[in-house]
């Protein structure tokens, strides 16, 4: 009987130590698994911040091609259309711009803002008045920034004044 006894004991022992070990396992490995996830939302959060940025961006090369489009069609009205309303003044009357021709519109220099939501871009057009026969040059400074309400980029400084 003492044998009998001593064994159920020494079975309940190891049986009881086997799932202390069992539980302690899936403690350390039920919190490996919240820290993993954990880290890994953090690294989501900030690759879908990285993603949006990247997308804004390319958005930004379309808006910027299509109104370097519109200026060298010299169509100054539709380049209005690209302006933010609520900082350039309204010009409804493109008559001034009527003689003006672009024949070169380049963008020399462009610089990023650090949030991705504002880039100055240095441009260098080529243009002559239909009743003169002299090509000029200028440079402009234009800035665009990224309206959040709108979900395009909207150009702040107006368009080029000729002269």
């Amino acid at each position: 009987m003492f044998a009998l006894k001593k064994a159920t004991s020494y079975h309940l022992t190891h049986v009881t130590h086997y799932y202390d070990l069992k539980k302690q396992r899936f403690e350390v490995n039920l919190m490996a698994r919240i820290s993993f996830l954990v880290v890994m939302a953090v690294f989501f959060a900030a690759g879908c911040t990285t993603i949006m940025e990247k997308i804004r961006l390319a958005n930004f090369e379309e808006v910027s091609k299509a109104y370097e489009h519109v200026m060298l069609d010299s169509d100054f009205e539709s380049a209005y259309g690209f302006t933010n309303s609520d900082v350039v003044r309204s010009e409804t009357d493109f008559t001034a711009h009527e003689n003006i021709k672009i024949l070169e519109y380049q963008i020399k220099k462009e610089q990023v803002s650090g949030d991705k939501i504002e880039v100055n871009q240095r441009v260098k057009i080529k243009y002559y008045r239909i009743d003169s026969p002299i090509v000029r040059t200028m440079r402009y400074e234009q800035l665009w920034k990224y309206d959040d309400v709108k979900k395009t980029w909207l150009l702040q400084t107006g368009l080029p004044e000729f002269k």
